[in-house]
């Protein structure tokens, strides 16, 4: 769309949208609006302290940006978290039209009430650029969206420049720590003006031009949301092979079950992680799909698991044993969909409320094949448009540089794990789908 100059698409009716059965649909819904609001994470945790909650998390974890992803741990990350946001600058929640969730944090900019700023702007404009002014992380949220710029590359990119600065290479003006002149600089971005803005190219192009690629921070192009790979390695794989790039959600999320949620699969263990990105990957575009929020993906953990003691010997067992099962998970797109013939409304209802919304009859295996389906047509227009598996990449930053020294396992080993996710994936060796997978999908090209 952007490159057609297409800004925006406007639809208008007076016909009413038809439900196959209401009253099921009703009563589905009723069912599901009560399961997310009694599951710890989409009823307490992001209720209470939005998405900013994962700050303390990522920090605890390792895995918090800093200084351009040179460091997982920001030292004053409780200054920037969502528990310093909640006490200090929330006025109410709100949220999606309808959404029982609430994860939106509303906050004050002198007497202005102003939407407040999600997680991934927080690392990436608070500890990846070493600010802990969580005042101004909200202002320059504000001034973004009023630009109509996306906080994550633009963080993502005055960190590049602070790098390159602080290297010799190549200075913008910009230093980390330095505040002061952050919003007149997303303004020359905006509007391209000055030699801050080439900036608005992002890191790849600016690495490409001024050098720095192996910490320009970015895949296909896009700069990485606020979570390091290098402990969450699972999270690397989905980022290297993610359609769009450096996203964390088309990336599969698996950072949720390596370091922020209660199942603590072991992060830097490679064993399985191919195929759990595939599910990861293949039930989030499905969410997607279905038109609901990918927040509602999260019931997949039960809520028994948020119930169980840190100091419990269950939680390595559950963590383990979900890797265990990568020999399923590794083959599961080839058991599509009828390894799973029914709908397990208690983890996923979006299959159910599809069916009695549309009458397509949908369950779990054909929802997330669905989410298979869209995931390859992403990848076969990606390919159309000149990319290839070279592009399944990290900097070497990532794949070569331990983010803890003393651990050689803190890094994102694709070597090792592309191959194996190419295979569950049903993709030949260089990663195009095989016509025996298309043909599996009911994709014609």
């Amino acid at each position: 769309m952007g490159s057609k100059n297409l800004k925006a698409l406007v639809s208008y009716g007076t016909r009413k949208v038809p439900v196959h059965d209401p009253k099921k649909f009703s009563q589905i819904v009723r069912e599901w609006n009560h399961l997310l609001k009694a599951h710890q994470m989409t009823g307490s945790d992001l209720g209470n302290y939005g998405t900013a909650l994962w700050v303390n998390r990522s920090n605890r974890h390792g895995i918090l940006p800093t200084r351009n992803f040179q460091k997982g741990r920001f030292e004053e990350a409780e200054k920037i978290s969502g528990e310093y946001l909640a006490d200090n600058y929330l006025v109410r929640n709100s949220g999606c039209v309808s959404c029982p969730i609430r994860c939106e944090r509303r906050v004050m900019l002198g007497n202005r009430e102003i939407k407040g700023a999600e997680f991934e702007t927080i690392g990436l404009l608070g500890s990846n650029i070493e600010n802990s002014d969580l005042n101004l992380i909200n202002e320059w949220n504000y001034h973004l969206d009023l630009l109509g710029i996306d906080s994550i590359s633009t963080g993502g990119t005055l960190a590049f420049a602070m790098e390159l600065q602080e290297r010799g290479i190549k200075d913008f003006g910009l230093k980390f720590g330095k505040t002061d002149n952050i919003l007149e600089a997303l303004y020359n971005i905006a509007y391209r003006r000055g030699e801050q803005g080439e900036l608005a190219d992002g890191v790849k192009i600016l690495s490409e031009k001024y050098g720095g690629e192996e910490f320009a921070i970015h895949s296909k192009g896009l700069e990485l949301a606020a979570y390091d790979p290098r402990i969450s390695v699972g999270l690397g794989l989905g980022y290297a092979t993610a359609n769009r790039g450096g996203c964390h959600l088309n990336a599969g999320y698996a950072a949720l079950l390596e370091a922020l949620g209660p199942i603590p699969v072991p992060p830097t263990d490679l064993e399985a992680k191919p195929g759990l990105v595939v599910f990861l990957q293949n039930g989030m575009d499905a969410v997607s799909l279905g038109g609901s929020c990918v927040f509602t993906f999260m019931m997949m953990i039960p809520n028994p698991a948020f119930k169980i003691k840190e100091s419990s010997p269950l939680k390595p067992i559950l963590g383990k044993g979900t890797l265990l099962s990568g020999g399923l998970l590794n083959n599961l797109g080839k058991m599509l969909p009828w390894i799973i013939p029914i709908n397990i409304n208690a983890l996923l209802p979006h299959g159910e409320a599809l069916y009695h919304a549309t009458g397509i009859k949908m369950t779990m295996g054909k929802f997330l094949q669905a989410g298979e389906r869209c995931f390859n047509m992403e990848r076969l227009y990606n390919i159309r448009e000149g990319l290839t598996g070279a592009d399944d990449s990290l900097p070497s930053r990532m794949t070569d540089q331990p983010l803890e020294p003393e651990r050689e396992d803190t890094i994102v080993d694709l070597e090792k794990m592309l191959p194996v996710f190419y295979r569950a994936r049903g993709w030949d060796e260089k990663g195009i789908p095989t016509s025996k997978k298309l043909k599996q999908l009911k994709i014609d090209i």
